[in-house]
């Protein structure tokens, strides 16, 4: 599969991985990337050379983090003055 065509989720409906390539799912990992993982993932300060690498599975999963980079205010800005649901399970979702 190429460009233009939806990129598979990691596993199937059954539950089986999903092996079927896309160009999407080739990821080039370079040090922006790794200060966004350090940014979102990691304790404050940690160095990008440093940072503990998701499990992602496509350009698009990366584009998303970036967005969570990219913003001012994180969620441990609001000194819990947010209510948390079962949307974020995936399991019960």
């Amino acid at each position: 599969m190429g460009a233009g065509q939806y990129v598979p989720a990691m596993k199937d409906d059954r539950g089986n991985w999903d092996l079927r390539g896309h160009l999407n799912r080739l990821i080039l990992i370079r040090e922006n990337e790794l200060r966004i993982f350090s940014q979102i993932f990691d304790e404050i300060g940690t160095p990008p050379h440093c940072a503990r690498i998701p499990l992602i599975h496509s350009i698009e999963i990366v584009n998303v983090l970036r967005k969570f980079y990219d913003q001012e205010r994180r969620v441990a800005d609001l000194n819990n003055a947010y209510f948390a649901t079962q949307f974020w399970n995936e399991t019960n979702a």
